[in-house]
């Protein structure tokens, strides 16, 4: 437990079951013993692992103090209303990944593993539900949150299957004692599996969507003659190499300020294109300039490509934080 906060402080919460199998399993004074041991090793190996938050107190509960208020007030582009609102999205992103049917059978395992041995299944169940309930209180939405749920998921899922085989080759038994044979018992093992994987995602995982970056790259090779100039902000992170190979001459500008964008356009004559970013801000702070303003400077230029799906930042650092920039492949004006 003390590892799992030191790599995410929600995590912590795995500490929870711990002390509540102690509770449930001890007796007498061997509670308070086991407990207060329990408490102390967690302490001894997050502080193993984040020694700061003893050397340098202060930053660290400056540190935590920042991420409650940045979780209770939002996160642009991945924020929504605390409640049902945050349940429903954590609720589809989970039958998403594992299916309707993955959901249908964690349901099942639960209750199953409720009714065999309700204290354990309660020690199971206690870490996923704190988490939740803590996550669907917070206005911000990221998905890596609810990592630490999928294989304890994907047991539920796993025992649901287990559970729901044997009524299924129980209730084939007791119809003809021929079809409760392993003949049956394959045929029922190959439908659950054919119905429990989820085709769409497992598809899904063996392609990968490309980054803009590259995609703008590959358009440029493949369009643009040797011997032209392309200007590129530093803020897109974007790499040049493959460019420059191809006797392509790269210009790296910096992009901060509305003039830095004017003067940036500017030197877009002849055989120059520059990849322009389509800009954005976090509208939780101010931004130093309107990325509106920011994005009106392009007319008056042609735009012969456009490619990804985050807007750029204006106020934030790095400026294409999630990947997959939306910017403009833009050539002098007709």
């Amino acid at each position: 437990a003390g590892l799992a906060a030191a790599s995410k402080y929600t995590l912590g919460l795995v500490f929870l079951p711990v002390l509540m199998g102690i509770w449930m399993y001890q007796e007498g004074d061997r509670r308070l013993v086991s407990a207060g041991v329990a408490t102390a090793t967690v302490c001894l190996t997050f502080l193993a692992a984040v020694p700061y938050a003893l050397l340098d107190l202060p930053a660290f509960l400056n540190g935590l103090a920042f991420d409650a208020w940045h979780y209770r007030t939002g996160h642009v582009g991945f924020d929504d209303e605390p409640g049902l609102s945050q349940l429903s999205y954590y609720a589809n992103h989970l039958t998403n990944e594992f299916g309707l049917v993955g959901a249908v059978l964690a349901t099942v395992g639960s209750v199953a593993a409720l009714r065999r041995d309700w204290r354990r299944c309660v020690l199971f169940l206690t870490f996923p539900v704190v988490l939740l309930t803590l996550l669907v209180g917070q206005r911000v939405i990221f998905l890596r949150n609810v990592l630490a749920i999928h294989p304890l998921y994907a047991v539920a899922v796993g025992y649901g299957f287990v559970v729901l085989y044997g009524w299924c080759v129980r209730w084939l038994a007791e119809r003809n004692q021929r079809l409760g044979g392993p003949v049956g018992k394959v045929a029922v093992l190959l439908a659950l599996m054919a119905l429990t994987f989820p085709a769409t995602r497992i598809i899904e995982h063996t392609s990968v969507t490309p980054d803009s970056r590259n995609l703008a790259r590959d358009w440029i090779v493949q369009n643009l003659p040797v011997g032209w100039t392309v200007i590129v902000p530093a803020e897109l992170g974007f790499d040049t190499r493959d460019l420059e190979d191809r006797d392509l001459l790269v210009q790296e500008v910096r992009v901060t300020t509305l003039q830095d964008q004017k003067d940036m356009l500017e030197l877009v004559e002849g055989q120059v294109v520059a990849l322009v970013p389509v800009w954005g801000m976090d509208g939780r702070v101010a931004a130093p300039v309107s990325p509106d303003e920011m994005n009106a400077t392009t007319a008056g230029k042609r735009t012969l490509a456009e490619f990804g799906s985050n807007l750029v930042l204006v106020n934030y650092e790095p400026a294409a934080a999630w990947g997959d920039p939306r910017l403009l492949v833009v050539a002098p004006g007709r």
